[in-house]
């Protein structure tokens, strides 16, 4: 009885934690490092370099299933900015400024 009672605590907890893209409606731009993660958890994978950082969420779809990947770029310790990795651009380098264009 007791086994059955934990098990079922157990997964009560872990299914109540689950993060959704939805989540990232809480974020706003300048908030603080630790508040991000207080609501989106510990990134899958983070980057630095200079003053800022690239925190990684694989984040399920609030509608529909499946996940996408989301990116919140800190600077100087503040939410600069956030969004899917395609809303932000593939060409976002983790110094916070756009890649140069390409020149042919």
């Amino acid at each position: 009885m007791k086994k059955t009672m934990a098990l079922t605590t157990l997964i009560a907890v872990l299914c109540g934690c689950s993060t959704t893209s939805s989540d990232l409606n809480n974020l706003s731009l300048g908030m603080e490092k630790q508040d991000v993660i207080r609501i989106l958890g510990t990134p899958q994978s983070t980057a630095a370099k200079g003053d800022t950082e690239v925190l990684r969420y694989w984040l399920k779809r609030a509608e529909g299933g499946g996940k996408d990947q989301y990116i919140v770029q800190i600077v100087d310790g503040k939410v600069a900015a956030f969004g899917t990795k395609a809303d932000l651009g593939t060409g976002l380098l983790p110094t916070g400024r756009p890649a140069p264009a390409a020149t042919n």
